[in-house]
C-alpha cells in the first residue's frame, strides 16, 4: 500500500458502500465467517458521516449483529476510479435504534491498494472453456499495461476467432489467476476464460492478459507451461464473487487444520 496524497473526502458520501475488517474470536471464526489471515470482512454502507466520523450500518453475521465495541480497531476500504482506498482506524461509539449503526473514526491517513491483490488462494480449478484471443505478446517480458492500453472492446469482438486452450487454474484472486497449461502462453496473450466458484456459486466469465510465464517446477506432462494472468475489466460483483469464495475457504481450511 501507498499514501494516496488525494483528498479521500470527496469520495465519502451517504449510501457509499464499505468494507469494514476487524480482528475476530475464535467463537465467530467457528460460525463460519469469511477469514482471511487473522482478519473477517464485512459488507456495510455509509448512513451519515461528520468532520471527525463515519457513520456506518452495523453490520451482521447470520442475522445477528456482529460483537463490537467502542475503541474496537477496524478497518475500513471503499472503492473509487483510483483503486482501493483503506484506513486503519477504530469504533467511537455503537448506537441500536431503527438502524444500529458504528461510529467511527475518520482521521489519519488513507491508503490505496489494488483491488484484494494480496488475497488469494491456491486452488485446482478445471474451466468450463479456456480460449486464447489473442496473442499479440511481448515475449520473453513481463507486461502491466494498464486501462487505456488495452482496448477490451475490440478483443471482445474478436474473440469468435480465438483458439480453445487446456489449462487449469492453480492460483486464484480478486485481482488475477495462475494457469498451467499444455502450451505455453506469451506475456501480452490474452484469454478469455469461464471457471466455476462451487455449489450455488456463479461462474466466472472473464478476459485475463498473461502478464509473465514461470518455469512449472513440477515437471508435469500434461501441464508444463504456467503464467501469470491479470483480469481485465472485471466487474465488482465478480470481484465480490471470488474474494467471498476465496476467505470462505481459507476459513474452512483454517478450521480443518490445512491452512
Amino acid at each position: 500500500m501507498r499514501r494516496t496524497g488525494i483528498d479521500v473526502d470527496r469520495f465519502l458520501k451517504v449510501g457509499q458502500a464499505v468494507r469494514l475488517s476487524l480482528h475476530v474470536s475464535d467463537e465467530i471464526v467457528k460460525r463460519g465467517s469469511s477469514e482471511s489471515e487473522e482478519m473477517v470482512a464485512y459488507n456495510t454502507q455509509i448512513q451519515d458521516l461528520s468532520r471527525e466520523e463515519l457513520i456506518v450500518a452495523w453490520p451482521t453475521d447470520r442475522t445477528v449483529h456482529v460483537p463490537l465495541s467502542s475503541g474496537q480497531p477496524v478497518a475500513l476500504e471503499i472503492r473509487c476510479h483510483l483503486g482501493v482506498l483503506c484506513l486503519d482506524s477504530q469504533v467511537v461509539a455503537t448506537r441500536y435504534g431503527p438502524v444500529p449503526v458504528l461510529h467511527i473514526a475518520r482521521g489519519g491517513d488513507w491508503s490505496r491498494s489494488q483491488l484484494r491483490s494480496s488475497v488469494r488462494l491456491d486452488v485446482a480449478v478445471i474451466p468450463h472453456q479456456t480460449t486464447l484471443v489473442s496473442t499479440n505478446g511481448h515475449s520473453g517480458q513481463d507486461v502491466h499495461a494498464t486501462g487505456p492500453e488495452i482496448d477490451l472492446d475490440a478483443i471482445k469482438k474478436s474473440q469468435i476467432h480465438g483458439e480453445s486452450i487446456r489449462v487449469v487454474i492453480r492460483n486464484l484472486s480478486a485481482a488475477g489467476l495462475l494457469l498451467a497449461s499444455e502450451t505455453r502462453l506469451e506475456p501480452g496473450s490474452i484469454v478469455r476464460i469461464s471457471f466455476p466458484l462451487g455449489k450455488n456459486q456463479p461462474d466466472i466469465d472473464a478476459f485475463a492478459m498473461i502478464v509473465r510465464v514461470l518455469e512449472d517446477m513440477s515437471r508435469s506432462k500434461t501441464y508444463p507451461f504456467k503464467a501469470g494472468c491479470r483480469f481485465l475489466g472485471l466487474g465488482t460483483k465478480d470481484q465480490d464473487s471470488i474474494t467471498r469464495f476465496i476467505l470462505v475457504r481459507q476459513a474452512e481450511l483454517r478450521r480443518s487444520g490445512l491452512l
